[in-house]
């Protein structure tokens, strides 16, 4: 599936201005929201892509939580560019950016990210989260202390980067933000069935009394077969879209 075109770009240089305080209203939510960030390499040593979540937009740099085997590199992450993306309820927002500063924390790592000259707006959400029918169903297995707890709920999104799933409020009590769990699921009329890692971003109350939504963060290696078999889907457009 091709790449989305671009429907416009939106210059934070000029202050003040409304493109401006759009782009800023644009970053503010992304960070409220805890969106899905990505944030994509290509130099000399190879290509590799960062993933985590915004979590801050001051006015002047971004702070995100970030995951991946990239992460590897430690403090030399500073001195590249990226091609950064936020995934959004109406769209994916792409912009240039540069890792500031990395500090480790006790499961991720946080860092600081220069503020983009500039935001690209795509129609993206085709590929970016594709939702699915009422009868697709999820598995959570986590550690809730020294016991195993798990629950089953209905799949109610999907991206390359996480899900997130309707779940019975009183089975999902002791999930906390941050939790690491297992995922385990099906995507309608494909053979396959999906076994990943992923971790606990938001546990939000749910249109109806006593459900949750849950929004998971896949922290899954790019390599594992699932993970690569799920983006194959996705961007040929399969049938969850």
């Amino acid at each position: 599936m091709s790449t989305a075109p671009l429907l416009e770009e939106i210059p934070t240089s000029v202050v003040p201005g409304p493109q401006e305080r759009r782009v800023r209203a644009i970053l503010h939510e992304a960070a409220r929201r805890r969106a899905p960030l990505r944030l994509v390499s290509t130099g000399p040593s190879g290509s590799f892509a960062l993933r985590g979540c915004l979590v801050r937009a001051d006015s002047d740099a971004l702070s995100a939580v970030l995951l991946g085997e990239g992460l590897r590199l430690g403090q030399t992450l500073c001195a590249r560019q990226y091609d950064a993306t936020l995934d959004l309820p109406q769209g994916a927002h792409g912009f240039a950016t540069r890792i500031l500063s990395l500090a480790r924390t006790q499961e991720d790592w946080t860092a600081r990210l220069m503020w983009p000259n500039t935001l690209r707006t795509t129609d993206r959400r085709r590929f970016w989260r594709a939702r699915l029918k009422s009868s697709s169903r999820v598995q959570l297995e986590w550690e809730d202390g020294a016991a195993p707890s798990s629950c089953s709920g209905r799949l109610l999104n999907i991206s390359v980067d996480g899900l997130a799933c309707l779940l019975p409020g009183d089975a999902a009590d002791g999930l906390r933000v941050a939790a690491r769990v297992r995922v385990r699921f099906h995507l309608p009329q494909t053979p396959e069935s999906f076994d990943m890692q992923a971790q606990v971003r938001a546990v939000t109350p749910g249109s109806q009394a006593g459900n949750v939504v849950c929004g998971l963060q896949f922290v899954q290696d790019a390599q594992h077969e699932h993970y690569r078999r799920l983006a194959e889907i996705l961007h040929e457009g399969g049938p969850t879209a």
